[in-house]
């Protein structure tokens, strides 16, 4: 083999295996990691090729530091001793098929089973979802437990909030 031979061989051995790293790159890094991290690591590993991923080996790691998975462990024990004799839900037969894998989710991510005696509806209109809340909170009796990411005060929401006033 001549030096032109040999150099022709390198190259394509580099592009191989730099195909090989943004393959292996854009299947391994986004699992267990937020997009927008996953995402930057991938623009890294493809814009600054070898370097990128020397940075990823060294820095990348996804898993939660020792002390946050203790306490993590501390607090799913914590969960299962409150659950007490709570009615765990078995029967999985009359779930949708998409339900089967929010339960493995939920249970994994926060040790919290399924329990039985609640029902959801899944309300696909803005307007109509903010009235049928309104709806439950008439008919409530005790006290009313509500979260949301953002909702403000409006011409929509107005039913919703209302009654919550004083008197």
């Amino acid at each position: 083999m001549n030096s032109q031979q040999i150099t022709m061989l390198i190259v394509v051995i580099a592009g191989l295996i730099d195909l090989a790293i943004r393959i292996a790159a854009i299947i391994i890094i986004p699992r267990n990691r937020k997009p927008s991290a996953a995402m930057a690591w991938l623009l890294a590993i493809f814009l600054i090729p070898f370097a990128g991923i020397i940075f990823f080996l060294l820095l990348g790691s996804s898993r939660l530091p020792k002390r946050r998975r203790a306490k993590q462990v501390q607090i799913n024990r914590l969960i299962a001793e409150g659950m007490g004799d709570m009615d765990l839900v078995s029967d999985s037969a009359e779930w949708p098929a998409w339900f089967a894998s929010v339960v493995a989710l939920n249970t994994s991510l926060g040790a919290v089973p399924l329990v039985g005696g609640n029902t959801a509806h899944l309300l696909g209109d803005y307007k109509g979802s903010i009235e049928a809340m309104a709806a439950d909170i008439d008919t409530a009796t005790t006290f009313v437990h509500v979260e949301f990411y953002i909702v403000s005060f409006d011409a929509t929401t107005k039913v919703f909030f209302l009654p919550w006033r004083p008197p």
